[in-house]
């Protein structure tokens, strides 16, 4: 957990240096690729919130 948020924080530091202006491309994909990480790191967040036991298995 403590990871995941630590990852999240690394990611909205990168996020909140953006300049907000995205007029080029690459940094159009930089901001998406940045908002698309965060929000996963967010839905695994809340996953292991709600779940107090998670089993993981060899496969």
């Amino acid at each position: 957990m403590q990871g995941l948020k630590k990852n999240w924080d690394e990611l909205n530091h990168q996020y909140q240096g953006l300049s907000l202006f995205t007029d080029i491309i690459s940094k159009k994909q930089k901001k998406e690729r940045l908002e698309s990480e965060m929000k996963q790191l967010e839905k695994d967040i809340e996953l292991i919130k709600r779940h107090k036991i998670i089993y993981i298995t060899k496969n």
